[in-house]
């Protein structure tokens, strides 16, 4: 029978092991770009490129301790004493419009293990954990070939993001004001991810926080803080080599009287002033609509609703 609990330092390892069952080719970055790799090549950086910090045991320690010690919720599947399985559930306020947000961004079942109820018992674990917390919304973020599980365990399709390259010139420029920072995620709280949304608001706000000494093949990037036309903001402008690309997200203080893509736009302008270059990132579907910019892909946020 599959056991569910919080997961801990001590389970590191057996987490690792659930992320390697699903290995696919190894490669590694290099000025020259991407080439094929052994195991025995890869530094502890290196394998984050090739799934996530999960990949070494240097790396999913830091990130399991930075979960727990942010208050948040990663979780084991157990039979018997293995763990056969694992699932982050992030929860953070982003305001006025979305209030607290339950996000699932990982669920990882071994290999071995699939087909036995492993996945579904980490799905059921996370609702009672947002249940508990008080939201009444869980969303994903599913790859295709997971929308039929999701499907089957009471998520819906809720709404689209669209990656688009944007340049300056394709927006005005915009009226603002802005400095250089160094948040911590307390100044996250309220706030709601309305550029580069690929997971929820907190759990971007995480990754980036998130740091490995010594690991700069994963990318640099700067904090902004100000207000672009009375709306308060966040920005990250971030260099990924391996993308080759400059990458943006953004964050605002939302206010119910006006609407997303106008703050998604603003939000944007200002962060593509702080870049000073072409960037890439996210938008709400509405707002690709109106840009000139083609788009690269679109993601597809799922959800649960949780009674009560």
């Amino acid at each position: 029978m599959v056991q569910v609990e919080v997961a801990s330092l001590r389970h590191v390892s057996e987490i690792v092991e659930v992320h390697h069952s699903d290995l696919g080719p190894l490669r590694a970055w290099t000025r020259g770009g991407w080439r094929e790799a052994s195991p025995e090549e890869l530094d502890p950086c290196r394998w984050v490129l090739n799934g996530g910090p999960w990949m070494s045991v240097e790396t999913c320690a830091i990130h399991i301790n930075n979960l727990l010690l942010r208050g948040q919720t990663p979780m084991v599947a157990l039979e018997g004493d293995r763990v056969v399985g694992e699932a982050e559930l992030i929860v953070g306020d982003e305001g006025c419009r979305r209030g607290l947000v339950a996000h699932v961004s990982v669920i990882q079942v071994h290999r071995d293990f699939r087909g036995r109820g492993v996945g579904r018992a980490l799905v059921e674990s996370a609702v009672e954990a947002t249940r508990d917390l008080g939201a009444r919304t869980l969303t994903v973020v599913p790859e295709d070939e997971a929308k039929g599980f999701y499907g089957a365990t009471g998520f819906r399709p809720a709404e689209r993001w669209v990656e688009v390259d944007v340049s300056p010139g394709d927006l005005p420029d915009p009226k603002m004001e802005a400095g250089l920072a160094s948040p911590d995620l307390e100044d996250f709280e309220g706030m709601e991810l309305v550029v580069g949304r690929y997971q929820s608001g907190v759990d971007v706000a995480l990754s980036l926080l998130e740091r490995f000494a010594g690991c700069d093949v994963l990318g640099t990037g700067k904090f902004w803080t100000g207000a672009v036309e009375g709306v308060e903001f966040i920005s990250h402008v971030r260099d990924v080599p391996f993308l080759g690309a400059r990458i943006v997200y953004a964050w605002v203080r939302p206010s119910s009287r006006r609407e997303r893509e106008l703050e998604a736009r603003l939000a944007l302008s200002a962060s593509l002033a702080l870049a000073g270059s072409p960037v890439r990132t996210l938008v709400p579907e509405g707002l690709a609509d109106q840009l000139r910019a083609a788009r690269r892909r679109v993601v597809e946020f799922w959800a649960r609703e949780v009674a009560p």
